[in-house]
């Protein structure tokens, strides 16, 4: 099976704010993640909670309010790989969720973020 990444499975609780949508996660996922970075690389941990943004509002996206909250502390499925990325800014994982999907069409919006192929967890910020 060379070439072939392994997947993890896990869940989080969606949280509705006034004009976002996130998926909140296990902070100990994060922690493991972050403790993976080498120590002489300096970063910090993210101010908010551990989530994945699925839906960022503030005019940068455009839900259809009549759907607004419908989901709100639901648990979803996602799928995460072993792989930190980096970004120049920010160390994230990648995520794959056919929920999260399915609830961003649901609101009118594209599977995903503009700009993005996937979800993400940033587990740390780089220090500059």
């Amino acid at each position: 099976m060379q070439g072939r990444l392994l997947m993890y499975t896990s869940i989080g609780k969606l949280q509705y704010s006034e004009d976002q949508l996130v998926l909140l996660v296990d902070p100990n996922l994060v922690r493991y993640f972050r403790s993976l970075i080498p120590k002489y690389i300096e970063h910090r941990a993210q101010a908010n909670k551990p989530h994945i943004t699925v839906v960022r509002g503030s005019g940068i996206e455009f839900p259809n309010k009549e759907k607004w909250g419908l989901h709100e502390g639901e648990s979803v499925e996602f799928i995460y790989g072993p792989q930190i990325r980096f970004d120049f800014k920010y160390y994230t994982i990648s995520v794959q969720s056919k929920g999260l999907e399915e609830i961003r069409e649901e609101l009118g919006l594209p599977k995903h973020r503009l700009g993005f192929k996937d979800f993400h967890i940033t587990i740390a910020r780089a220090f500059f």
